[in-house]
């Protein structure tokens, strides 16, 4: 409940306005109306926390996986799948409360670059690449499940109706869904070259992408305290803007020139520590 006048009518006009930018922006040809949607969206979340008990902060950092696709065939390439690998960093939070979901919120530091690794022999072996790495607002719901302590699975001799059965070691399970914007404009890049007379020209980054987000956090706690979280994140971009580039190679006399792009897709490995905010936690 909403106890605070001033956030009464906050957030009423607040809810107000977000349906008449849903109006609006289903208009053609209003990206402005759109972005300030996403903002909209986030001031009700925020509102939102305002009522909670307590919100928990998930800073993470790792790695993240994308694939480009060469179009095409050349000697000088051994698949038509490229992957590159680029630090991955990210904040979320979400509400903590007695059901154990609803929505989260984050941003991510994301790559749509373009990548060739390349090969006329084993002694001119080469890697081209052009990165552009641009946050990602997400908005998603979450849901948590309840401490599994290592004690209950073990037994250890221990009665269920002891404190001891649910002390010690922990894990939980989250799973997340969502989407995402990316908050980058199309732009040129700076190819390079690879092995033997390979190169990699005409780049252009693709940004303004949406994404399709699935995934999951693993929490390692001990005694109703969570220490850190794994988190394993997919991302499905689509949208008007790839990255793209020509890769132009030469093989024995022979002049190849294939496309190559990249939507931006792939995988994120993340570990962080969960910071929880506000009140106590709900059990």
């Amino acid at each position: 409940m909403l106890s605070n006048p001033l956030i009464v009518i906050l957030y009423s006009r607040l809810t107000n306005t977000f349906h008449f930018l849903l109006v609006l922006c289903s208009l053609p040809k209003i990206t402005v109306m759109k972005k300030i949607l996403l903002l909209c969206l986030f001031g009700l979340f925020f509102l939102r926390i305002i009522q909670a008990q307590s919100i928990t902060l998930l800073p993470s950092a790792g790695i993240q996986t994308t694939v480009s696709t060469i179009q095409g065939c050349s000697p000088v390439i051994n698949s038509s799948h490229q992957y590159q690998t680029n630090f991955s960093a990210s904040l979320r939070a979400y509400i903590d409360n007695k059901k154990g979901h609803g929505l989260f919120i984050g941003v991510a530091a994301v790559n749509n670059g373009i990548s060739v690794n390349t090969f006329d022999n084993i002694n001119t072996l080469g890697r081209m690449s052009s990165g552009a790495t641009v946050p990602r607002i997400e908005i998603g719901y979450q849901m948590i499940t309840r401490p599994v302590y290592f004690n209950s699975i073990l037994n250890n001799r221990i009665e269920k109706n002891s404190i001891k059965y649910k002390n010690g070691f922990f894990f939980q399970l989250q799973s997340l869904a969502g989407v995402g914007y990316n908050l980058g404009s199309r732009n040129g890049g700076i190819g390079g070259i690879g092995g033997g007379t390979s190169t990699l020209t005409n780049i252009y980054i693709g940004g303004r992408n949406f994404s399709l987000l699935t995934g999951g956090n693993i929490y390692i706690g001990k005694n109703n305290r969570q220490w850190f979280f794994i988190s394993l994140m997919r991302n499905w971009n689509f949208g008007n803007h790839t990255s793209t580039g020509i890769f132009n190679s030469q093989h024995n006399g022979d002049i190849y020139q294939n496309n190559i792009k990249s939507f931006g897709s792939g995988n994120a490995f993340t570990i962080g520590v969960p910071i929880r905010l506000g009140g106590k936690k709900k059990k």
